[in-house]
């Protein structure tokens, strides 16, 4: 639409798509409102709600945030949504097929020593750039549209998204979580306030590759604990290698606010890895794992053949060196990418 329309562009797309996915965002808006303890109000009016079972437009009243402004409701987007993806698009399709037009056509015309229209003289280029002008080429000649949209499929494996609308105020919030984790003592009393803060850090450095990052309410040795359990959705190569070698789309995190990990908390996390969410699970703690530990976790491993699991931990500095990683703009999936090989190698 973008090449063929002068009125359609990167801002009226992402409208359309907000609206064809509006019972999706309100949906995702209810449950993060709900992790987050965001309050909503009840029967809010939501206009131009697509169902795809019906293909039909509606009306409805949903439990939703609102603005503080003018009290109009609020829909919350996964990150990965928002990301810009910069491969078939207006400006590409300027820079590359439509100027090797230009070019070809300007050549043609020097060669056959015709005059060349007013509308493809060098002169003119600034002029003809111009969308409505670039679309009443494209319109009359559809298969140079064709030919530029076959040309960026084929070559659609080295897309890569942009995260420079994510990556904007990464230090300063790098430095709040490292806050908010250091102000958390150890111990039972602090365990669901340290999970909550465990939840914003990974959504912090692995969104969006993980996604949907949400925590279940969990019963051991009679009190409430919650596992955070992560899909797996992501194009990198080393968590499609977990997806694919460890039998599942989810991952697990165990919260343990411990100085100490036990023998008990690594059985448990053992228990948890299965055919129900994968065979790799990462237990974030506050210290370094002892070697009886890592002992242990060697032995679930060793003990779980063929269907191997695994079994990462994560310490307080651990967790900091990621969020420095993350504020200088790197990859925090590289680095697990090298923690998981430290353990593979150890364990062989």
């Amino acid at each position: 639409m973008q090449l063929l329309s002068a009125g359609i562009g990167p801002d009226r797309v992402s409208d359309i798509a907000a609206n064809v996915l509006k019972r999706f965002l309100i949906e995702y808006t209810q449950r993060q409102c709900s992790i987050w303890d965001i309050a909503l109000k009840t029967g809010v009016p939501v206009a131009h709600i697509y169902d795809p079972e019906s293909q039909s437009w509606g009306d409805s009243y949903e439990d939703l945030p609102v603005s503080p402004v003018n009290g109009s409701p609020t829909l919350l987007v996964p990150r990965r949504l928002v990301r810009a993806l910069p491969w078939i698009n207006y400006d590409d399709f300027m820079r590359t097929e439509f100027s090797a037009y230009l070019k070809a056509r300007r050549e043609s015309a020097r060669r056959s020593r015709a005059v060349v229209p007013i509308d493809l003289d060098t002169s003119a280029t600034q002029e003809l750039k111009a969308k409505a002008d670039v679309v009443t080429v494209t319109r009359s000649d559809l298969g140079l549209v064709e030919r530029y949209v076959r040309t960026r499929e084929r070559q659609s494996a080295e897309a890569q998204p942009a995260f420079d609308y994510i990556d904007e105020d990464a230090c300063r919030e790098a430095e709040v979580l490292k806050q908010k984790l250091s102000t958390i003592p150890p111990g039972r009393d602090r365990a669901a306030e340290y999970q909550q803060v465990v939840l914003e850090v990974l959504n912090y450095l692995f969104n969006p590759e993980l996604i949907d990052g949400e925590p279940e309410i969990r019963t051991v040795d009679g009190t409430e604990r919650r596992d955070i359990i992560f899909t797996n959705d992501s194009d990198e190569s080393f968590w499609d290698y977990v997806r694919t070698e460890h039998g599942g789309i989810l991952v697990m995190f165990e919260a343990k606010n411990t100085n100490d990990l036990e023998l008990a908390n690594i059985n448990q996390t053992a228990t948890y890895l299965g055919d129900r969410i994968g065979r790799l699970g990462i237990i974030v703690t506050r210290r370094t794992t002892p070697k009886t530990i890592q002992r242990k976790i060697f032995s679930v491993w060793n003990d779980s053949a063929p269907s191997r699991k695994v079994i990462l931990t994560l310490d307080d500095e651990q967790i900091c060196e990621l969020l420095d990683l993350r504020c200088r703009n790197g990859s925090p999936t590289k680095w697990m990418q090298k923690h998981y090989r430290a353990f593979r190698t150890a364990v062989q």
